[in-house]
């Protein structure tokens, strides 16, 4: 049976119509899924624990907040030079996370886990942050909060209360000195 050209035109045209509402249909259940507050704080939350292995600043800083704070008076950049002091300690550092529980409400999020701390240290210092980061007792809670679009989850708090208000004395960049020839 032949239709008319008008008639098979119009059937290509509304395949062609069909096929693109599909693919836009498609792709906005993909974007929404993608960017969703739970999938993209959990993504976030694993950069953070991949810049810690790596034992990566610039990383660090985009995962941070700038508002960054906490309980031990540390800031943003506080925060990432104590972490780049206790990563400066191994040659090899991993970071495994036991259960983690993602609690999101609004614009504001909580991740609640045990972290456990291996590698291969480079002497006394790095045997002591294993020591000592293994023996807390009690869960890290880290604080997120979204600061703007779908991307925008960064890290505003992090806590244990295993931890000592006073550090044991230590102020970031300790570690660091020390390495180069002293503290000052």
């Amino acid at each position: 049976m032949n239709l008319p050209a008008r008639n098979r035109q119009f059937g290509n045209t509304r395949l062609i119509v069909i096929g693109a509402v599909s693919l836009v249909a498609i792709l906005a259940i993909f974007i929404s899924v993608y960017w969703s507050d739970s999938r993209v704080l959990k993504r976030k939350h694993e950069a953070f624990i991949t810049a810690i292995e790596k034992r990566s600043a610039s990383r660090l800083k985009r995962v941070l907040s700038e508002n960054y704070s906490d309980r031990w008076d540390f800031n943003r950049e506080d925060a990432v030079l104590a972490m780049m002091d206790a990563g400066s300690t191994f040659l090899v550092l991993a970071v495994d996370e036991t259960d983690p529980v993602f609690s999101i409400d609004g614009k504001q999020a909580t991740v609640e886990v045990t972290l456990r701390v291996s590698g291969k240290p480079l002497g006394f210092a790095g045997q002591e942050v294993i020591r000592h980061a293994n023996r807390l007792k009690v869960p890290w809670n880290f604080t997120w909060k979204k600061e703007g679009g779908p991307g925008s989850w960064r890290l505003i708090q992090m806590e244990n209360g295993d931890i000592p208000d006073n550090l044991y004395g230590y102020e970031p960049g300790d570690i660091k000195r020390a390495l180069r020839g002293g503290i000052e």
